[in-house]
């Protein structure tokens, strides 16, 4: 058994998410237990929706009523109970051989492993019905490009041939040979990456993050630094999607960056299971206003000023660079933005007292929540015990 992660973003609509698990169903010939979580924002899908009968594949869909933020991955997880996790897209397709190759491996715990993923003119419907090794004449003939650990270009049909008939290896690329050659694979990021569940806990996710683009890009740059070493899978354990314009922006690998496995423990969310067709709400934040302010909104305007603040500060670091040219412009243009970055710090740390003034008091209410019940419990145990008694005298006289 192990899991695939998904993302739910706003091209997507209902149909993507049944063609994806009809896609997984077509390919899972040999029906190993797979369980699809999905991570959906700001668009909750609705429960009354077609069921998904095969009961080998389990989907549930988290919905967040909130902006995307990578933090989210984390709470996730601790939810999955495989130890295998793959993380991919809703537009990216496996084969039989993929699905056949992790299920059946062991992962360890000092490696991640990438795979080639290949652009195609055309999707052949075999992706969805009666799949079979044809499959590869097809791929073989919509040829469009590749991206792997050395970047991502146009690749000819005879090379793309000869090298999935002659090289079946697995390869092993040391951590010191990632960063010296550069091969840090950061194209496509959130095509493929399949890892053991105790590697990503440890590592976590960037919770400062709200671009789903760059998640796992920062991911992989974490595991680079945490001395992981990459698997690279070959041509024939690949991964497949159509030839459209996507966004490949490619973040500086010399940012400092700081993950977490922490996620915002204020945040309700629902769970909506596709085979059951049943929606379980998960209430965290309970008491929701304490003197005018909302939990949920506090830590989330703490996070959205952190990032702004960052923002601010690698532009007042560029900045100061230009402002040796003695340029009025640039030099106003700094100081307008160091005041602002001031406010900015100001704000963040006022939040920062609040949101801790909050959850004190957030603790103080749960507390006395709790000796309430107690107490209403004794009360009803002592009605309970004098209308026995009334009861015994009763029958006794």
């Amino acid at each position: 058994m192990f899991s695939i992660i998904l993302l739910y973003n706003s091209t997507n609509n209902i149909n993507d998410i049944y063609k994806y698990i009809t896609h997984i169903n077509n390919i899972n010939i040999k029906n190993y237990k797979i369980n699809i979580f999905i991570l959906n924002c700001n668009n909750e899908i609705p429960h009354n929706i077609t069921k998904i009968e095969n009961q080998n594949i389990n989907v549930n869909i988290y919905n967040f009523s909130t902006d995307f933020n990578d933090s989210f991955y984390n709470d996730i997880i601790e939810h999955i109970d495989s130890d295998k996790i793959l993380f991919t897209s809703l537009d990216v397709f496996l084969t039989d051989t993929t699905i056949d190759w992790i299920s059946n491996v062991n992962l360890d715990n000092q490696s991640f492993i990438k795979t080639n993923t290949f652009t195609l003119n055309n999707i052949s419907e075999q992706f969805y019905t009666n799949f079979n090794n044809n499959i590869y004449n097809h791929i073989t003939e919509n040829l469009y490009s590749i991206s792997n650990e050395h970047g991502l270009f146009t690749i000819e049909k005879d090379i793309f041939i000869d090298i999935f008939n002659k090289n079946k290896n697995i390869f092993t690329i040391e951590n010191s040979d990632l960063i010296k050659n550069n091969l840090h694979f950061l194209h496509n990021s959130q095509d493929f990456l399949l890892l053991d569940k105790s590697i990503i806990k440890k590592i976590g996710f960037n919770t400062n993050n709200n671009n789903p683009l760059l998640t796992f890009q920062y991911v992989i740059l974490q595991l680079i630094e945490n001395n992981y070493k990459m698997i690279k899978l070959p041509y024939i354990i690949s991964v497949y999607k159509q030839n459209i314009i996507y966004n490949n922006t490619i973040i500086d690998k010399s940012t400092i960056i700081e993950t977490s496995n922490n996620y915002n423990k204020f945040i309700n969310y629902k769970i909506l299971n596709l085979n059951t067709n049943k929606i379980n709400s998960i209430i965290r934040n309970q008491v929701k206003t304490i003197r005018g302010y909302n939990t949920v909104d506090t830590v989330t305007e703490n996070n959205n000023l952190k990032n702004k603040i960052n923002e601010l500060k690698n532009t007042i670091i560029q900045l100061e660079n230009k402002k040796l040219d003695n340029t009025p412009d640039i030099n106003q243009k700094y100081e307008d933005l160091l005041n602002n970055f001031k406010y900015l710090q100001d704000q963040y740390n006022s939040l920062i007292v609040e949101n801790q003034n909050l959850q004190e008091q957030y603790k103080i209410i749960e507390s006395k929540l709790q000796e309430s019940l107690i107490q209403q419990k004794i009360t009803k145990e002592n009605i309970l015990l004098k209308l026995y008694d009334i009861i015994q005298n009763d029958i006794d006289n």
